[in-house]
């Protein structure tokens, strides 16, 4: 039972690091959002639970046909990141166009089938396997597998990411399984063959990887050149080069042209020709813009995001500037600093610019006493949850605490449009505009392609053009790229006043930390442009919660009575037992998205504490089985009906326990929130396992296990994608609560008619 139990928490290893680097993966290929995370788990947690429930077709007495099962998920999964480099070809989706979602299902469905289905078929046979010699054998695999995924999560996280690349690392553990297949058969010969390849895939697995790189950036930018790629913990970093031009890409998402001196007839053809305008052309306008609304004195400007494509010098090159500038991906920035000329090079270590990686929510809660004359946020697209935090009304509270009197708030890259927005940008834009209005006492918006955003707690914005000119020349100030006589084009009192009307009209939806909508409207921008149902996306945006809350329960409801008034029957009973098996699953994985999402929100997106917390809300998970398989063993469907009770308080108390974590900003506190909801979440399973057990006529290890997954897999998309952006976290809470209850009364039906 001993080797049992090793080899579950092997599986548990190997099953969370085929997950994150296959997640990581698609975020790299494909443009990534929470709609993209929630469609991968969905598939790998169904292709997991089907493995689980058909199992293999024929026992095998074999411990080591678990690794075995392994070797196929982990070789699987390399061919698949084989594949996903031609994923362009393949769908013929022409160069500098984006994969839509149905590529994403397309790949995701057929791609994790195997990996996925290998998984929970191992997870099947050890559960088979262990039946000989426990009594609960499906709940003593899960124990283990959690507590290896606990390892796999945090080896993963603090080593293996900041190591080895995707091809890399799934080869050496390719071979490593195999090595120790062998091992644990005895057969010398083959684990030295596996020792020796195990030593020699690594450099043969990074040459491999190299070229599917270039592979793939030659079908998404012919005629382009690799220059350099690396993976930071926070992405996949490349930089292109077009004859003298430099491009920085993130996840394969086009993020900045690097600075590169401009011949006389680009200029030329650029300026008569606006919009829009080069990179370093537009740093300069933003910077002109930006810095000529305050007098002319000292002051200190924090710089959030975007400078690495020249806008945090073009910032720190006004006299009477100190900059300090915020980077998360230390290495996006270094790799774009090597591409700078030396003259450009001398130019930065020239000017007072002070360069800190870290988040700009948190640098801004651990820096209280620090107050700026300007705060300028460059943060992206609020594509997800992540970059949505620089958008919401608590952060614009946040920095107006941080600003001086006659400070001002800079927001730029905000996808909107020169002559007309579309229903989907004009939402989200009149979100921001209406949050920034309730948190700053002037708001002056700038249409544009990107929309440039200036608030301010007290002094009034000019976009006058004559008065920044004034202030312009006031300040000595001299452009290669930009003139003050720009400002009347860039600033037309027409087009301005057009478009805060537009802004101005209607009651946008309120934009907040803890109901985060406008990644949601911008999922919605997405989804109209690759025409992947923009449709529904629209429908589901305009359900209220009320309807939503409404055939939440009246489907709940009756399936409940439906159960009750049906004859009583053994099947009946096993099919309200996979019910709750499910809500289990969907309660835990919606627990695990909610705490990630919440400490991203509240302690900013540190990579490591993202870790941490999902080391330990499966550590809670593992500790949760653990007991449950103890506690079951006496009075069973009474104790989960109160543990099923004790998880939809847990979650009707999220509302007062996220308040509290966001003023004390208890780290300790969250961990254990995180790690409490992991074990009351794990601890069903057993319980269920063991009602499973009693009910059956012929015990079938992987079923509950298979209902689990499926539920979780649910969880993972309606959560996610859905019921969070535009419900929020609370309200989220009491649809799992609700679950919850429906579950407690499934097995008093379940009690009531044994």
């Amino acid at each position: 039972m001993r080797r049992i139990k090793i080899a579950a928490m092997i599986l548990g290893g190997v099953a969370i690091l085929l997950q994150i680097i296959l997640l990581r993966s698609f975020l790299a290929i494909f443009w990534g959002n929470e709609l993209l995370v929630g469609i991968v788990l969905v598939f790998w947690m169904l292709w997991t639970g089907l493995g689980a429930y058909f199992g293999v077709m024929k026992a095998v007495p074999r411990l080591s046909f678990a690794l075995v099962l392994q070797l196929a998920a982990a070789g699987f999964a390399i061919i698949l990141l084989i594949g996903l480099s031609y994923i362009r070809w393949i769908f013929m989706i022409a160069p500098g166009e984006y994969p839509g979602i149905l590529p994403l299902v397309a790949v995701s469905a057929l791609g994790l089938a195997t990996p996925g289905f290998a998984l929970g078929a191992a997870f099947h046979h050890l559960a088979a396997l262990a039946a000989a010699a426990n009594a609960q054998p499906a709940a003593t695999i899960y124990v283990f597998e959690s507590a290896g995924s606990v390892i796999g999560s945090l080896l993963f996280t603090f080593v293996l990411v900041q190591q080895l690349t995707p091809i890399p690392l799934l080869c050496l553990l390719f071979f490593l399984l195999m090595l120790l297949y062998h091992t644990l058969r005895k057969k010398r010969t083959l684990a030295l063959i596996a020792l020796c390849l195990l030593a020699a895939a690594c450099p043969l697995a990074i040459k491999l990887e190299n070229r599917l790189a270039k592979s793939y950036w030659n079908l998404l930018a012919p005629g382009a050149r690799l220059i350099t790629q690396a993976n930071s913990r926070y992405g996949e970093v490349t930089i292109l080069g077009w004859e003298d031009e430099k491009h920085l890409y993130i996840n394969s998402l086009h993020q900045t042209p690097l600075p590169e001196e401009i011949n006389n007839q680009a200029i030329a053809a650029v300026v008569m020709n606006q919009p829009p305008l080069p990179e370093e052309i537009h740093n300069q306008a933003i910077a002109a813009v930006v810095m000529n609304q305050t007098p002319l004195q000292h002051r200190h400007v924090l710089l959030i995001g975007g400078g690495m494509g020249g806008l945090a010098a073009e910032l720190a090159r006004y006299p009477q500037t100190r900059l300090t500038y915020l980077e998360m991906d230390s290495v996006a920035f270094s790799l774009s600093r090597e591409q700078l000329t030396g003259a450009q090079r001398s130019r930065w270590d020239s000017l007072e610019i002070e360069v800190v990686f870290d988040d700009g929510r948190a640098y801004l809660l651990k820096h209280p006493q620090t107050i700026y004359d300007m705060i300028v946020v460059m943060a992206g697209r609020p594509a997800g949850a992540v970059s949505n935090r620089f958008y919401t009304e608590e952060f614009f509270t946040l920095a107006r605490a941080r600003l001086g009197a006659r400070g001002m708030l800079a927001l730029g890259h905000i996808p909107a449009g020169e002559n007309y927005l579309g229903e989907e940008l004009l939402l989200l834009n009149r979100s921001i505009y209406q949050g920034l209005r309730r948190a700053f006492v002037a708001v002056r918006a700038v249409p544009g392609n990107n929309a440039l955003y200036l608030a301010s707690p007290g002094s009034a914005i000019t976009l006058n053009p004559d008065s920044l000119t004034h202030q312009y020349r006031a300040q000595n100030m001299h452009h290669l790229h930009f003139s003050p006589l720009m400002f009347k084009s860039l600033l037309p009192p027409e087009r301005i006043s057009f478009f805060t009307t537009l802004l101005d009209q209607g009651g946008g939806r309120r934009n907040l930390d803890f109901k985060p909508i406008v990644y949601y409207m911008e999922l919605m921008v997405w989804q109209k442009v690759f025409n992947s149902w923009p449709q529904v996306s629209k429908y589901i945006f305009n359900l209220s919660y009320e309807c939503v809350i409404t055939l939440w329960t009246g489907g709940l409801i009756i399936c409940l009575v439906g159960w009750w008034t049906r004859p009583p029957r053994n099947n009946q009973r096993q099919h309200m037992l996979m019910f709750v098996a499910a809500a289990a699953g969907f309660a835990a994985m919606s627990l695990d998205v909610i705490g990630i999402m919440a400490l991203q929100t509240i302690f900013g997106a540190v990579y490591e504490q993202i870790g941490l917390a999902l080391a330990a809300f499966m550590s809670g998970l593992a500790c949760g089985a653990w007991l449950g398989m103890r506690w079951s063993r006496r009075n069973g469907e009474a104790r989960l009906i109160l543990l099923l009770a004790a998880v939809a308080l847990f979650c009707t108390s999220l509302t007062p326990l996220l308040t509290w974590m966001s003023t004390s900003m208890s780290r300790t506190g969250f961990f254990l929130w995180m790690a409490g909801g992991g074990a009351l979440t794990g601890a069903i399973f057993p319980f269920v396992c063991a009602i499973h057990a009693g009910l059956a006529e012929k015990y079938h290890p992987g079923v509950i296990y298979a209902a689990d997954m499926a539920g979780g897999a649910c969880g993972a998309l309606g959560l996610a994608s859905f019921f969070i952006p535009l419900y929020g976290f609370s309200q989220t809470a009491w649809l799992i609560a609700i679950l919850m209850i429906a579950a407690m009364f499934a097995v008093g039906i379940i009690h009531y008619r044994t």
